[in-house]
């Protein structure tokens, strides 16, 4: 952009339109998210934060965050490459791009789940450029909308719960993508392109997202996995020692941080897992019928 046009009283063009479509966007997703715009000087290709608001009552509940780019459907392309494709695939939120048409008020929302091959980190992509119907050497198309509307859907008083609805189950697939995403771990995100008309009589998506088969791409993080492994493996063995259904298997847990000791894998350091499984054993004794 020239940015000689922004001076003494003028601005570009395709800048103030970018404008526009960004504060329609955001009108457009405050029925069903609170939303932080991000200034435009620390823009660093998130536009802004939302969070997923829920009615309960008379009060609204916060849920899920994520992430909004926004880009007007004159010029939807979604370019990362460099640092900026290290950025992408390192977002703790998930990531949603959002294509504008200002001439109908409508706006859709995509998805990056078909594409998560791409750039995960040990892919050898190094640009990206996401568009809706460019077919270049770096250009990977969006695909159907996650879910589309215009702004007099959002004004309608079901449109809150239907688009909740719509995203709930999405945001919760790719906030695990972007968890588990150093192990090169991606869970598929079904969907079809919902459409506020298409509603059942509370108001909700007649067909909501959901999760499908999750690809791994070995061989990831190693000290991720790892340190995630040990993560799950203390509350893990909390669990099954209080159960009451697996007292009898206290060796079993040994054998479990057998084989990991093996492995090179050490999940109980100070031998507390003893002391578990004993005590699973004393409680298994207690429980037989008695003669």
């Amino acid at each position: 952009m020239d940015m000689k046009k922004d001076r003494g009283g003028r601005i570009a063009a395709n800048f103030r339109s970018a404008n526009i479509a960004e504060g329609l966007a955001i009108q457009m997703l405050r029925p069903f998210a609170a939303v932080a715009p991000v200034p435009r000087e620390e823009d660093y290709g998130i536009d802004l934060i939302g969070t997923l608001i829920r009615k309960s009552g008379r009060v609204y509940v916060a849920e899920e965050s994520f992430t909004v780019q926004i880009k007007t459907h004159t010029s939807a392309n979604f370019h990362f490459s460099g640092e900026g494709l290290r950025w992408l695939r390192e977002l703790d939120l998930p990531y949603f791009p959002v294509v504008a048409d200002l001439g109908n008020a409508r706006l859709s929302l995509f998805t990056l789940n078909r594409h998560r091959g791409a750039f995960i980190r040990n892919s050898l992509v190094s640009e990206i450029i996401l568009t809706i119907d460019g077919d270049g050497m770096h250009h990977f198309p969006l695909g159907d909308p996650l879910l589309t509307w215009t702004l007099e859907e959002a004004a309608h008083p079901e449109f809150s719960a239907w688009a909740y609805s719509v995203l709930k189950p999405a945001i919760q697939i790719e906030s695990w993508n972007q968890r588990y995403a150093p192990a090169q771990s991606i869970r598929d995100l079904k969907y079809e392109t919902q459409l506020f008309s298409n509603r059942r009589s509370d108001g909700t998506a007649a067909l909501v997202p959901s999760a499908g088969e999750i690809m791994h791409i070995p061989p990831g993080d190693g000290q991720f996995i790892q340190d995630t492994i040990l993560r799950v493996l203390e509350p893990f063995t909390g669990w099954i020692s209080n159960t009451g259904k697996h007292d009898h298997l206290g060796v079993e847990l040994l054998n479990i941080r057998g084989a990991f000791r093996r492995l090179g894998l050490d999940p109980d350091p100070d031998g507390s897992w003893d002391q578990i499984a004993s005590e699973m054993d004393e409680h298994a004794v207690k429980q037989e019928p008695t003669a």
